[in-house]
């Protein structure tokens, strides 16, 4: 309504009396997008401060921070109920409309993929995934079929510079291992790590032969070797 008071015209063509109220058309559109994204946000359990959506705040730090927990929870989330496409382009709209790293939505799906999943019947419980081909709600979660969540990791991955591909597979491998849900699923670990080997492998083509980083980078890619041989 405030917007509309800001932008409409009477019938006579006139413009309403609020046409110059820039601020408060541009506070209302502002309203009205952050209650677009609460909505959302509730839809896939995400809880959240509705004046953390203030850009009034004087520490853009501060709320960077918690818009990127907002972003990671709903896409770990969202998930698991319309697929990982529907949800990474959600994630993508949610880091545009609040100046988040352009990189971080497809860096929270592959941490999500590449977790270990929740054994929810063995609670009683469902875990919904939705089919984005067939459209149908299955009660399967994707990170249990590994085929399908490799393939869905290396589509993000290509979204991603290299650097940070390799950023966020080390996080993912440091995560896994301290999992203990899936101490003994090597099935798992042996395709996280080829995938952070394979990364490693094209970071050491752009990387210069001497220095600290050179040897950093020849010692992790040994020893991810030594992990994956002991693996397969």
């Amino acid at each position: 309504i405030g917007t509309y008071c800001g932008v409409g015209t009477f019938s006579s063509g006139e413009s309403f009396p609020w046409s110059k109220q820039r601020r408060f058309i541009d506070q209302c559109d502002e309203l009205s997008c952050n209650a677009t994204w609460w909505g959302i946000l509730s839809q896939y359990g995400v809880g959240f401060d509705p004046s953390a959506f203030s850009k009034s705040w004087d520490s853009k730090s501060s709320v960077e921070q918690t818009m990127r927990s907002y972003c990671e929870k709903m896409v770990w989330n969202a998930t698991k109920k319309i697929g990982p496409h529907s949800t990474l382009m959600l994630a993508r709209r949610f880091m545009k409309e609040y100046g988040l790293n352009k990189h971080f939505p497809q860096s929270s799906l592959i941490e999500f993929l590449l977790s270990a999943p929740i054994d929810d019947a063995a609670n009683g419980e469902f875990s919904e995934c939705y089919s984005e081909d067939s459209h149908t709600t299955n009660q399967v979660d994707i990170r249990h079929d590994l085929i399908q969540t490799e393939a869905t990791v290396r589509e993000c991955l290509a979204l991603l510079p290299t650097l940070n591909r390799c950023m966020v597979l080390r996080k993912c491998v440091m995560n896994l291992e301290k999992d203990q849900r899936c101490a003994k699923d090597y099935d798992r670990h042996a395709m996280i790590l080829q995938l952070y080997r394979e990364c490693l492998n094209k970071l050491s083509g752009v990387m210069k032969k001497n220095g600290a980083r050179a040897k950093a980078h020849e010692e992790e890619t040994e020893r991810i070797e030594r992990r994956l041989q002991s693996i397969v």
